[in-house]
C-alpha cells in the first residue's frame, strides 16, 4: 500500500504544472465572461445563476472537465519518451493493475481539486459581479437594487453551486461517475500505442462528453439529480444508454490493463 501511495503521489506531482495552468486559464476565462456579461445593461437584472449560464460559463467548465484528465496524464508520457522511463515502470515492485490504479487515483485527486477550484471561483466572483450589476442598474433605475441577504440567495440559487458538491444520493452517484470514469479511462488509453491509443483516446473523450451532456440539464438548473435518476428508472432508453456507457468504460479500462500485461511480456 505504501508503494502504491508513493507512486500515486509521484503521478500527481507530475501533473501539477499542466493542470494548474489549465485551472488558471479556466478561472480567467470565467472571470472575463462574467464581468463582460454583468457590465451589459440588458443583463443587469439577471440572477447570478442565470448570468452564469448566459455568459457561457458552463462551456468553460465543460472544456476544463474534458482537458483536465489529459493534462494530468499526458505529461508523464512526454517524460517517458524523453528519459525512456517507460521501460523502468515495469520493473517497479507493483502489479500492472496497481500501476494503472496509481495513475487513476492521481487523476481522481486532480478532478476533485478541479471541482473545488471551480466552486471557489464562482463563490469569490459572486460579490464583485453583483456589485457591478448594481452599478450598471443604478444608471437606469431610481430605487435601491440591493437588499439584505442578497449575496447568500444569489449563491444558493446558482445551479452550478448547488450541484458542486452534490447534496443528494443521486447527485453523489452521478458526480462520482463523472470523476472516476475519466480518471480511469485516460491512463488506460495511454497504455496503448499507435492507432490503438488513438481509438482508446477517442472512446474516453466520447464517454466524457456523454457524461457531461447527461449532467448539463442539472448544471443549467433545468432539472435536478433526483429527476435525472427517476428518468433513468422509468425510461428504458435512458437506462440502456447508461448501461452502454458503463459497459464501454469497463471494456476500455480492461483493454488498457491487458495492453500493459502484453507490454510486459514483450519487454
Amino acid at each position: 500500500m505504501k508503494r502504491l501511495l508513493q507512486y500515486t503521489a509521484w503521478n500527481w506531482s507530475m501533473g501539477r504544472g499542466p493542470v494548474t495552468l489549465l485551472l488558471v486559464l479556466g478561472a480567467a476565462a470565467e472571470c472575463l465572461l462574467l464581468f463582460v456579461a454583468a457590465a451589459s445593461a440588458n443583463q443587469s437584472a439577471l440572477l447570478y445563476g442565470d448570468l452564469v449560464e448566459t455568459a457561457g460559463i458552463l462551456w468553460v467548465i465543460a472544456a476544463v472537465y474534458l482537458l483536465l484528465p489529459i493534462c494530468a496524464q499526458a505529461v508523464q508520457e512526454r517524460a517517458a519518451h524523453m528519459t525512456r522511463t517507460s521501460y523502468t515502470l515495469f520493473t517497479l515492485p507493483l502489479s500492472r493493475w496497481e500501476l494503472l490504479l496509481g495513475r487513476a487515483l492521481s487523476g481522481v485527486i486532480w478532478m476533485i481539486l478541479g471541482m473545488a477550484v471551480q466552486t471557489l471561483v464562482l463563490v469569490l466572483l459572486c460579490g464583485p459581479i453583483l456589485a457591478l450589476q448594481d452599478s450598471v442598474s443604478a444608471g437606469y433605475f431610481l430605487f435601491e437594487v440591493t437588499e439584505p441577504g442578497r449575496l447568500w440567495w444569489s449563491l444558493a440559487e446558482c445551479s452550478v453551486l448547488r450541484m458542486m458538491p452534490p447534496n443528494s444520493i443521486p447527485g453523489v452517484i452521478f458526480t462520482a461517475g463523472m470523476i472516476l470514469i475519466p480518471s480511469w479511462m485516460m491512463p488506460s488509453a495511454f497504455t496503448h500505442t499507435g492507432w490503438k491509443r488513438v481509438t482508446a483516446f477517442v472512446i474516453a473523450l466520447v464517454e466524457q462528453v456523454s457524461l457531461f451532456m447527461l449532467a448539463y440539464p442539472a448544471l443549467a438548473g433545468r432539472t435536478t439529480w433526483e429527476q435525472i435518476g427517476q428518468s433513468l428508472q422509468t425510461s428504458r432508453g435512458m437506462g440502456t444508454f447508461l448501461f452502454v456507457l458503463t459497459g464501454v468504460a469497463v471494456a476500455q479500462i480492461l483493454w488498457g490493463l491487458w495492453a500493459s500485461y502484453r507490454s510486459e511480456a514483450a519487454a
